[in-house]
């Protein structure tokens, strides 16, 4: 769910995309704070990202992320089709925490749908490419196919970093917390918030400046 290519679908099919619905979605929804949000009711927050145990690295860039997303395009211009054509999609979330001024929340990638701010990545020459590059190429001959055609290849990479400001909707559920610390008999344990979804009702995660 990149927002830098619009593959000729018209303004209707843009407006009543997933994508810019989500949006909208994100930017109706007016933040919470971490300890202020009722359980187990649909909830924004916005704060800034943390890593957990697992951490990604965007395809092309090589960064540390909880998210990514790659789309790979190829410029048909010259053929009957016209315009580019998308011949790869890729992403992957995985689970991570925000913190703001009032707390930290566990937010769950399983269901969850991203709309991350994206940049075009300039791929150089084969003989220049990073061993990264090499491994990825190697792994996806389409993409491979295409730099060696010729034709423009336009590479647009979207990651969640640690640090950035990201905004989420989701259910928010009180739990203890198991990595505090242990209390004694008498006092109530450490809580936290985990930020979770379901098939029909999912975590919307954006580091959109404009849905904040």
């Amino acid at each position: 769910m990149l927002l830098a290519v619009a593959l000729g679908s018209g303004v209707a099919g843009w407006y009543y995309s997933e994508t810019s619905t989500l949006k909208r979605l994100l930017r109706g929804s007016k933040a919470c704070a971490i300890e202020n949000v009722p359980e187990g009711k649909p909830a924004k927050i916005t704060g800034r990202l943390h890593l957990l145990g697992k951490v990604l690295h965007s395809p092309i860039t090589g960064r540390s992320c909880a998210y990514y997303q790659l789309i790979v395009s190829v410029d048909n211009s010259d053929k009957y089709r016209g315009g580019w054509e998308r011949i790869l999609e890729e992403e992957e979330c995985v689970d991570f925490e925000l913190e703001d001024e009032t707390g930290r929340a566990l937010v769950e990638s399983a269901n969850s749908k991203t709309v991350a701010a994206s940049e075009e990545i300039e791929v150089g020459d084969s003989e220049d490419a990073s061993e990264r590059l090499r491994s990825f190429l190697a792994a996806r001959s389409v993409v491979a196919k295409a730099l060696a055609s010729g034709r423009r290849v336009q590479f647009l990479e979207a990651a969640l970093e640690p640090g950035e400001k990201v905004s989420v909707i989701g259910i928010g559920v009180r739990e203890v917390d198991p990595k505090a610390a242990p209390v004694g008999y008498r006092e109530a344990p450490t809580m936290r918030l985990r930020i979770e979804g379901t098939s029909k009702r999912p975590v919307v995660i954006s580091d959109i400046a404009s849905v904040h």
